[in-house]
C-alpha cells in the first residue's frame, strides 16, 4: 500500500470481507496487517486466517487462547487481560455483543495506518495520506466503539473515494502535492 489509491483499494476489498462476515453473524477478531494477502491477479486483497471467527452473540466469555497484538481494539484489552489472569471475564452489561464487529473495523484501520506510515517513511515523506484517508482511519480507530463506522459504511466511503479519484482535497490530488514538495 504505497499510495492513498492503493491503500483505499486495500480498505475496499478488506472491509467487504468484513462486511461480509458481520452480516453473517461473525466477528474475525484477529486481523493483523499479515491477514491481508494480495490474491494472485495482483489486483485483489483478501482476508485470511478465520481461526478465531466468533458469533457476536457468543458465550459471554473470550477462548482462552484469544491474541492480542498492537492491532486488537482497546476495548477489549481489559477483558483478555483477566482472561489471561485466570478471572472468567464476561462482556460488560453495558457494552452489546455488536461491540465485536466494531473490533474488526479499529484492527482493520490500525493495521492500515500503521502500514500506510511505514511505507511512507520509506518513500521518504512521512504519513502518505491523504487528509480523507487519514480521517476515515481515524474514525475507524475512535476509542468509542459505538463512534466507529461499521464494516458496510467504510466500505461505501472506500469506493466513493476511489472513483471520486481523490477529487476536493482526496486522494489523487495529495499525491500530486506529495509529489511537488519532494
Amino acid at each position: 500500500t504505497g499510495t492513498p489509491t492503493e491503500l483505499l483499494t486495500v480498505l475496499k476489498d478488506i472491509s467487504l470481507a468484513l462486511h461480509h462476515m458481520h452480516k453473517r453473524g461473525l466477528a474475525h477478531l484477529s486481523l493483523t496487517p499479515s491477514l491481508i494477502l494480495l490474491a494472485s491477479d495482483l489486483t485483489t486483497y483478501k482476508l485470511a486466517n478465520l481461526g478465531l471467527a466468533l458469533p457476536p452473540s457468543f458465550p459471554p466469555s473470550f477462548p482462552p487462547s484469544f491474541p492480542t497484538s498492537r492491532y486488537t481494539a482497546p476495548e477489549l484489552l481489559p477483558l483478555l487481560d483477566g482472561r489471561r489472569q485466570g478471572s472468567s471475564s464476561s462482556l460488560p452489561p453495558s457494552l452489546p455483543p455488536s461491540f465485536l464487529l466494531a473490533a474488526d473495523v479499529y484492527s482493520l484501520g490500525a493495521s492500515l495506518y500503521e502500514v500506510s506510515r511505514q511505507r511512507g517513511r520509506e518513500g521518504g515523506r512521512e504519513g502518505g495520506l491523504g487528509r480523507q484517508v487519514q480521517a476515515l482511519l481515524e474514525r475507524m480507530m475512535d476509542p468509542d466503539p459505538s463512534r466507529r463506522p461499521m464494516a458496510g459504511r467504510v466500505l461505501l466511503t472506500a469506493i466513493v473515494l476511489l472513483a471520486k479519484g481523490g477529487r476536493e482535497g482526496g486522494v489523487e490530488e495529495e499525491e500530486e502535492e506529495q509529489e511537488q514538495e519532494e
